[in-house]
């Protein structure tokens, strides 16, 4: 499987292969990989059709009929969407849980967040933060590998290392982040996907490693379907149901199933699956 970056960078190159180069407007001012790519290919088209017209600006003041921008172009809008961005922020926490004051002229000063794995507060060892990862994947199973994490955690099935070595690896997160993407609150809390579930799951048993899915080839009864899982984990997808095979609260049966009827494209759940999901109520 390709490393998520290297990924990444193939789609962006098909991408401009296929579609062309962008328009001027669409041009970012960071190179290549520095912040989480959008691709999308019927939108460059619905511009380049005229569908859909790019303005690059701010907006000065809104108008009866629309608004103008900071470039001083007049439109005329039916609908206008405001869109925040990226505010990591907690009013009801105490700021010092997940944040700290920072030498603005540091290199991580535009790094806030203070939570080893992007999960655990560095000083409040009770407080846990789920779903608040950028990485380029879906969020969803990386948030429900936060939450297994921290279960882990608070059940001491995952040691913890001390305070001082959760801040010196925020801090070398921080770097690294630094040194990699764009500065912006959006790229404080980004890392890669599947190092990071593997990571988070390792505790735990549940990363599926090539060894242990070989294993299963001798052990699991059925060596034909068990090469076809190892084939699809390793050479097709990932999904959410390969962290189910092994480890605690596995579910190999209803893992597998699930696993290979995605890697084969098929959206309606099986009968063995919902035989499997009914066996477990």
């Amino acid at each position: 499987m390709l490393p998520s970056s290297v990924a990444q960078w193939l789609e962006l190159q098909l991408l401009l292969l296929t579609e062309g180069e962008h328009p001027p407007e669409l041009k970012p001012k960071h190179k290549i990989l520095e912040a989480v790519p959008t691709i999308r290919g019927d939108f460059l088209e619905r511009i380049r059709i005229g569908q859909i017209k790019i303005h690059r600006a701010g907006v000065e003041k809104f108008t009866p009929n629309g608004l103008i921008t900071s470039t001083g172009e007049e439109l005329e809008v039916d609908t206008i969407i405001l869109c925040t961005g990226y505010k990591m922020e907690f009013p009801y926490l105490p700021a010092d849980s997940y944040q700290s004051e920072r030498d603005p002229n540091a290199i991580d000063a535009h790094n806030k967040i203070e939570l080893y794995e992007f999960v655990h507060s560095v000083r409040y060892k009770n407080l846990f933060v789920i779903g608040m990862v950028e990485v380029p994947g879906p969020l969803a199973p990386a948030s429900e590998a936060q939450a297994r994490w921290s279960v882990g955690v608070l059940t001491k099935r995952v040691t913890l290392p001390s305070l001082d070595e959760m801040a010196a690896a925020v801090k070398v997160a921080h770097i690294k982040q630094a040194k990699t993407y764009v500065r912006s609150e959006r790229h404080s809390t980004i890392t890669d996907f599947l190092p990071y579930l593997d990571r988070l799951l390792k505790p735990l048993g549940a990363n599926p490693t090539f060894g242990r899915l070989f294993a299963n080839v001798f052990t699991s009864g059925h060596p034909l379907q068990a090469l076809s899982l190892m084939n699809a984990v390793y050479m097709q997808i990932c999904a959410p149901s390969q962290y189910r095979l092994f480890g605690y609260k596995k579910s190999p049966e209803l893992a597998t199933a699930t696993f290979l009827r995605t890697a084969n494209g098929k959206k309606e759940m099986s009968e063995v699956e919902k035989r499997l999901i009914k066996r477990k109520e």
